[in-house]
């Protein structure tokens, strides 16, 4: 089985491959170009941000679409089983991303360019975004802070005991994903712990992978789109085991 991501930034390239290490170990080996995957690997690419991943270019209207390119990319090596484009929701809702996901599919195939039938799309979309992920870690909550901004964050929203995709953007200075990103840092900040974008080491260690686990099996149900993703990583590891058992 071999999988194909396309992820909409340098922080989803770096957590993906951190959790797919996690939850898979050696059973899933990355590659570094989509044509070397043989047999239960998984190749990563950025489309450097969102729309880009439609667009092409940071203009927005030149270029080739990196879902574009990542379908002819998969059909003219056709080992993949799953295309995994992975986005933000931000200020629009998970059902919002997905019907625009569809639309883009739709023109593409309009085009000509359909992905091969070997190969299934599967998309994730992150809730309101990574960072909100991120806030999902309980045990890293500290439900006293002393510090500002984050003592005004929490009286606005307690994201240790309320659902963190569910929060707010606190003020109109913030988009969601911007203020779920502030909040975040300001978390991390109360524990000694840095957030860095382009390298979050302290958001991808094991034990912090396994408190987002547990609190997307928690009762209340709370990270919905990371239970999804969760959900996604748990049936693609029946299909390895029954290959193992064939």
């Amino acid at each position: 089985m071999n999988l194909y991501f396309l992820l909409e930034g340098k922080t989803e390239r770096f957590f993906y491959a951190r959790f797919l290490d996690y939850f898979f170990g050696q059973r899933l080996q990355a590659v570094e170009f989509a044509d070397a995957a043989q047999a239960n690997q998984y190749y990563l690419v950025s489309s450097a941000g969102y729309p880009f991943i439609y667009t092409g270019s940071r203009r927005g209207s030149s270029g080739d679409a990196v879902l574009k390119n990542a379908i002819l990319d998969i059909n003219s090596h056709p080992v993949y089983d799953y295309l995994i484009v992975c986005l933000d929701a931000d200020n629009t809702t998970v059902a919002e991303r997905e019907a625009e996901f569809d639309r883009h599919i739709q023109l593409l195939a309009g085009q000509g360019v359909r992905l091969n039938p070997r190969c299934a799309y599967q998309l994730i979309v992150q809730n309101r975004c990574i960072e909100t992920w991120f806030l999902g870690n309980r045990k890293l909550f500290k439900q006293n802070p002393t510090s500002e901004p984050l003592r005004a964050y929490v009286a606005y929203y307690n994201v240790k005991r309320n659902d963190p995709e569910q929060m707010g953007n606190f003020d109109d200075t913030y988009t969601h994903q911007d203020f779920h990103l502030q909040y975040l840092r300001a978390m991390l900040r109360e524990r000694r712990l840095n957030y860095q974008k382009q390298l979050p080491d302290s958001v991808t260690m094991t034990d912090y992978l396994e408190q987002l686990v547990k609190r997307a099996e928690s009762p209340e149900k709370h990270i919905a789109s990371f239970a999804q993703w969760l959900s996604f990583c748990q049936y693609l590891n029946s299909r390895l085991l029954a290959d193992d058992q064939s």
